[in-house]
């Protein structure tokens, strides 16, 4: 990539539900709104995406108006539902792309495959599988980079960004940061990162130990020495990061670490 040409654009970054989410009451969502999260790397007028959400029309349309981009190839993550389920759009009913090149991994497309309404705009040809590989890079100089997830479905990526001069890594969601993601992070220029929960005490209905999201509050720990580069993203609708006036915001941005906001650019 061109570094004077691509511009790296958080194109969402709350989870899977958005923010408001539907049917929540909450401070956060009664007050402030997120897309879904995603990642739009652009160069002149078209943008890869990694991550085609729920919100991906609206998505889409701001990629238009702000940049004059259009998608030119979609990149997955993992199969919950906000990272993917914008691939509808892609259908006859919608989009009705012609071989729309989809990265993606072999039991992820395995997935997509055995399930409608995907493997209609599989057999339609709306799409093209692309595998992805760990580690190994491909024509946009991403690398895939297999990271720990909840794979109830299919096993779960992230990806490094290669630019002439800057490598950044995108991981939004995993379960822990082992010692190869964290030695990426490390040796990263940028790292946009799993954010989803600030600490244990957010959520009042659930169980919230059983989901096994990185906690802010550790993450502040483990990146003190490199907070200039972490930035949170794919925060919950609880997440009290979601407030740019609350207290833990206040507190985390003084010691140099960053929170995605939708269409923050690089």
């Amino acid at each position: 990539m061109s570094e004077k040409d691509v511009k790296i654009v958080i194109a969402g970054s709350a989870q899977d539900g958005g923010i408001p989410q539907s049917g929540c009451k909450c401070y956060n969502c009664r007050n402030f709104q997120r897309l879904i999260s995603s990642l739009a790397i652009i160069e002149g007028d078209i943008a890869t995406i990694i991550d085609i959400t729920p919100d991906f029309r609206f998505q889409s349309a701001e990629l238009l108006k702000r940049y004059n981009a259009v998608p030119g190839a979609i990149y997955l993550t993992h199969s919950h539902w906000g990272h993917y389920g914008g691939l509808m759009s892609s259908g006859r009913e919608g989009w009705n792309t012609d071989r729309m090149s989809v990265y993606l991994s072999e039991k992820f497309f395995d997935f997509l495959n055995a399930n409608q309404p995907f493997s209609d705009i599989l057999n339609r040809k709306n799409i093209k599988p692309c595998f992805i590989k760990h580690k190994e890079k491909t024509e946009h100089n991403i690398i895939p980079i297999r990271v720990p997830h909840r794979d109830e479905f299919c096993d779960s990526y992230g990806f490094i960004i290669q630019t002439e001069s800057r490598r950044i890594v995108y991981f939004p969601c995993l379960d822990y940061f082992d010692d190869n993601l964290l030695d990426l992070i490390y040796s990263s220029d940028l790292a946009i990162i799993d954010g989803t929960f600030y600490d244990d005490n957010e959520l009042k209905h659930r169980d919230i130990t059983r989901i096994p999201h990185p906690r802010v509050i550790s993450s502040m720990k483990q990146f003190a020495e490199y907070a200039d580069k972490i930035i949170f993203t794919h925060l919950n609708h609880s997440n009290p990061l979601v407030n740019p006036h609350g207290d833990e915001y206040l507190n985390l941005i003084s010691r140099g670490f960053r929170v995605a906001e939708d269409w923050m650019e690089f």
